[in-house]
């Protein structure tokens, strides 16, 4: 194997160890992704549980008096906020593994091409070897001729 192709080697091994590495990247800004979609669905759980439970108290009675109220929307204030504060950093991970997703398609992109050039040099390695080889089969061949 030649000097060209050797480096090329090497460079497919850096750019392949960057593909992982960004794999890697990938895989746990997809865990926080599921992590945060798991909270956020708790808090909405718990918004329609309180919302239910409100419901509930007003079927069994007309008037709530002022302490429930404050208590219900204190809670429901809260968690709609918890809700949105979620609902951003959701999407904000989205973004950002989209990112690294296109990142990550680059590299292999990357990694593809180079192994592509390292096969034609190769290639073009063997052939030119061959070729070599048999122009000195020919060589002989005709030295062979001339001297009988």
């Amino acid at each position: 194997m030649s000097r060209r192709v050797e480096t090329v080697s090497r460079i497919t091994q850096v750019i392949n160890h960057q593909k992982e590495v960004i794999e890697l990247q990938v895989i746990q800004i997809q865990k926080r992704l599921s992590l945060e979609e798991n909270r956020l669905a708790h808090l909405e759980n718990q918004l329609q549980g309180t919302l239910i439970t409100f419901e509930e108290k007003v079927k069994d009675r007309w008037v709530l008096d002022s302490q429930e109220m404050d208590y219900l929307y204190g809670i429901s204030s809260h968690l709609f906020t918890m809700i949105e504060k979620k609902n951003k950093e959701v999407s904000k991970i989205q973004e950002e593994l989209t990112a690294q997703k296109a990142i990550l398609l680059e590299a292999y992109k990357k990694k593809k091409s180079f192994e592509i050039l390292k096969n034609k040099m190769v290639f073009q390695e063997r052939r030119d070897a061959e070729l070599w080889e048999q122009k000195s089969m020919d060589y002989l061949t005709i030295v062979k001729r001339s001297r009988r």
